[in-house]
């Protein structure tokens, strides 16, 4: 149970970061009103119009997503390595569904794909990484020489 809370919690926590660092985006540097920006062919054409500090705060917002999804699960999970996966997986999907949509030039998509690959795979590392709230194993002998007397 606290696996899928701790997955789910970390799902929408990586779409806050989106959704906080892409509206800070925009209002540092605004859309061109005269274009309709949910439409595909318009934003196709218009593309030049986006200035690339922008599009390197989504690139930055896709990859932090992923990490920062990642961490705030294993916090919860306390150490399961699922969360991770499950995130990095989920973010990867919308990334793609999202240059699939809009079609930007190569460059970009490739760049925001390799982006979010390396952060997936840094997730999947931090997730794997002991240490963050990890349960005591109880298994594991306990150390009589470092007890206090």
């Amino acid at each position: 149970m606290r696996t899928t809370v701790a997955t789910i919690v970390g799902v929408i926590f990586a779409f806050i970061i989106v959704g906080v660092i892409e509206t800070i985006s925009m209002s540092i540097y605004p859309p061109d009103p005269s274009v309709d920006w949910r439409d595909p062919a318009q934003i196709k054409a218009n593309w030049d119009l986006i200035e690339i500090p922008a599009m390197i705060m989504v690139f930055m917002a896709h990859f932090l997503s992923i990490i920062g999804g990642t961490i705030i699960a294993k916090l919860i999970s306390r150490g399961s390595k699922i969360p991770g996966y499950v995130i990095g997986g989920i973010v990867l999907v919308a990334t793609t569904a999202n240059l699939v949509f809009i079609q930007p030039p190569l460059w970009n998509s490739c760049t925001d794909l390799i982006l979010v690959l390396i952060a997936f795979w840094l997730g999947i590392k931090i997730s794997k990484k002991k240490g963050i709230r990890e349960p005591m194993n109880s298994n594991a002998p306990i150390d009589q020489s470092r007890s206090r007397k």
